[in-house]
């Protein structure tokens, strides 16, 4: 995992990653990553909360890289949340 974020990483420094934008539901791209990590956050019993001002906000973007920032954001709110803690992500147009 980390050895393709780095990449991932290198290949967008020297332009050669190819971005494919597609209108994306931000709610259901954050749901997703939601579900692959609340089976640790739950190992920690931290919740996790989805909110949105905003239901059906779409945004342009590359499905892949979009989810690789989502899981990389939730991957770090769990890892370096304390137990008991929670997790809250709110989305609003801006």
């Amino acid at each position: 995992h980390m050895v393709r974020n780095l990449l991932e990483v290198q290949a967008i420094e020297t332009g050669t990653r190819a971005f494919r934008l597609d209108r994306v539901d931000l709610e259901v791209a954050w749901q997703e990553s939601l579900a692959t990590y609340e089976p640790p956050a739950q190992r920690k019993s931290i919740r996790c909360e989805l909110t949105s001002a905003a239901p059906g906000l779409k945004v342009r973007a590359d499905r892949a890289a979009l989810r690789q920032i989502t899981d990389n954001l939730l991957s770090n709110a769990v890892k370096y949340s304390p137990a008991g803690s929670t997790v809250r992500i709110a989305l609003a147009p801006g």
